[in-house]
């Protein structure tokens, strides 16, 4: 799998801006509390699997709450 994250001076192109303001009506949360676009390229037999991101550890779930406030 090939990714790019679109940061930096790529997430002021007005195309990618577009994009993040369709995503952010879709959603109603501000596009400006959203990450850089990310791009990916699934090679022959590779494919997106449904997925669950948690923590074991009650530290990063404290951690990673603090950043909620973002959205």
């Amino acid at each position: 799998m090939d990714r790019a994250f679109l940061g930096g001076e790529a997430a002021f192109n007005p195309a990618l801006i577009a994009v993040q303001k369709r995503a952010a009506a879709f959603t109603g949360l501000p596009w400006t509390h959203s990450e850089c676009l990310q791009l990916v390229s699934y090679h022959a037999g590779q494919h997106f699997a449904l997925h669950t991101d948690y923590f074991d550890d009650v530290s990063a779930v404290t951690f990673c709450a603090s950043c909620l406030g973002r959205f």
